[in-house]
């Protein structure tokens, strides 16, 4: 009959956005192999410049000016090292880094030479969030990513994580100045300092 094959007849899979890719996800998962790519990604954004000089690989610039890039990250836990090196790399470079971690962050902010443009606090409110943000901004430029993917190995390498980005304007907007408030919150919140407490 008509419509033959997945997605049925009415509307078709999305095959070059990110319904498409959800898909390809799960036939990988289904018996294909393969990672989901996240971590992949993560990396080539935390080392590909993003205003800032050093990543891995190259990417950035000192032209470009270093001290206006920024990386906002929300998770619940930050244990993976090669993420938290590339953040230290960010840091080192000139990039602030700006980190909310409701549980587990075994990163080091605060310590000189290191990971001096670093911040890192915890907002523990009445609910438990399941959130996690994701952003890089340099030269007026933001890319934006949702999901719920902690920054840990059994996420990044062992699990079926999506993770998607958010293209529209206002949203972008709108995500920023909520990270802003979580910054900003000093009734909830703590901040982590080079000793770990």
């Amino acid at each position: 009959g008509g419509g033959g094959g997945r997605g049925g007849g009415g509307g078709g899979r999305d095959e070059g956005g990110v319904t498409g890719e959800v898909a390809g996800r799960g036939e990988k998962w289904g018996g294909w192999g393969g990672q989901s790519g996240w971590r992949e990604r993560l990396m080539e954004r935390l080392n590909r410049g993003w205003g800032w000089n050093g990543g891995m690989g190259g990417g950035g610039d000192e032209e470009q000016g270093g001290s206006e890039g920024r990386i906002r990250i929300k998770v619940n836990s930050l244990t993976d090292v090669a993420v938290i090196e590339a953040l230290y790399r960010a840091s080192q470079a000139g990039a602030r880094v700006e980190l909310v971690t409701r549980s587990i962050c075994t990163l080091r902010p605060g310590v000189p030479g290191l990971s001096e443009n670093i911040e890192v606090r915890s907002v523990v409110g009445r609910f438990l969030e399941h959130s996690r943000v994701f952003m890089f901004e340099a030269g007026g430029d933001t890319s934006v990513y949702l999901g719920n993917a902690d920054l840990m190995p059994r996420n990044l390498d062992h699990r079926i994580e999506v993770v998607a980005p958010v293209e529209d304007r206002r949203s972008k907007d709108e995500i920023s100045s909520v990270f802003d408030t979580l910054m900003a919150d000093n009734a909830d919140a703590w901040l982590l300092d080079a000793e770990g407490s």
